[in-house]
């Protein structure tokens, strides 16, 4: 693989804080739309011809290498793993040269912090628009009607979280779990616009995020579309994130019965728990004495989940270790933290 810039990921604990570091994050952005006969890949970075038919090559962020080859189709894991850098470089090329000359994608530049050389921090196809501003996400939607609890940034979009405490699920004495919602916004399309419950548990701050379709819910995902204006795309946004709710009894009667409730009583328990050890890493989620049990099979000591624990102490571990990674690897183990959730719920009917 080339050689490429680190992606930073950053958390915010106020709304303030975040608006004022996306602000300045902006002021250093900007894009340009590239035929296809005026690139190429080249092991510095990519090559892009100017309008006064000069060449200028941009450093590569990680962002910009994974939306480029994301934009390709090509198997990420493959050329960052296995592949030489002269066979990516090869690669990418060849796979330009299958399309027209006058075809385009979207290069989304940005100077580093010292105000240095411009880096390729995405790639997207033409038809990905986007606010003009993060501020106007942020000043124009009812994401601050609940209390703000955390954000997440990177090169690739953005993730709010909010705490609602207006009708807090009492799970036992000192235990609370506030719904708010998750909002994902990515201006450079890298993934949807989306608003789904949120459940904040205020003991540790630890939470999961409802993204399934379930009569419990409603949540939303949708795309800024090429024929969209902002203030179109603002009001649905808007509307929708009015929609975004959960039911609240039936979570607290949820809760009560997974904390009653092992995971060998639950359909599809152990599979799903088997999906979260894969999404948290077996070496982490094994070496936690309370997710497995150890046991001797012939000569060979294995680890296996241990489907006598309680589901609700297993989804607070599970959130809990997700904790440890960035935002977008964290959603995803929140994200299987509340299906079990809504899993356990119809155990209820």
């Amino acid at each position: 693989m080339i050689e490429l810039i680190e992606n930073e990921t950053r958390d915010f604990k106020s709304l303030k804080s975040i608006k004022e570091f996306l602000k300045e994050q902006d002021s250093r952005k900007k894009e340009k739309l590239v035929q296809f006969s005026d690139w190429e890949m080249t092991e510095h970075g990519l090559r892009i011809r100017t309008k006064k038919d000069k060449h200028v090559t941009f450093p590569m962020r990680d962002s910009g290498m994974k939306t480029l080859l994301r934009t390709f189709q090509m198997p990420t894991k493959f050329y960052y793993s296995k592949s030489p850098t002269d066979m990516v470089v090869r690669d990418i090329n060849r796979m330009r040269d299958e399309y027209s000359p006058d075809s385009e994608f979207i290069v989304y530049l940005q100077k580093p912090e010292d105000g240095g050389k411009s880096e390729v921090r995405a790639i997207s196809k033409p038809s990905i628009k986007h606010l003009t501003t993060h501020e106007v996400l942020l000043n124009d939607t009812p994401i601050s009607k609940n209390i703000f609890n955390i954000a997440s940034y990177s090169d690739l979009g953005i993730r709010i979280t909010t705490s609602d405490d207006s009708k807090p699920i009492k799970v036992e004495k000192g235990d609370i779990v506030n719904i708010g919602m998750e909002l994902m916004y990515s201006d450079v399309g890298y993934f949807p616009v989306s608003g789904y419950p949120y459940l904040n548990r205020l003991v540790c701050t630890n939470g999961m995020v409802m993204r399934e379709k379930n009569p419990l819910l409603n949540g939303f995902s949708m795309s800024y579309l090429s024929k969209m204006t902002e203030d179109v795309f603002l009001d649905t946004l808007n509307h929708n994130i009015g929609l975004v709710e959960v039911n609240a009894e039936t979570l607290k009667d949820t809760f009560k019965i997974m904390k009653d409730t092992s995971i060998s009583k639950l359909p599809l328990g152990e599979i799903q728990m088997k999906k979260i050890r894969n999404a948290i890493g077996v070496e982490k989620f094994d070496g936690h004495e309370k997710l497995t049990t150890k046991i001797m099979d012939e000569d060979e000591e294995k680890r296996m989940i241990n489907t006598d624990l309680d589901l609700y102490t297993a989804l607070d571990i599970t959130t809990r270790l997700s904790k440890e990674y960035d935002y977008l690897h964290r959603r995803r183990i929140e994200t299987l933290a509340g299906s079990l959730v809504l899993m356990s719920a119809d155990l209820l009917r």
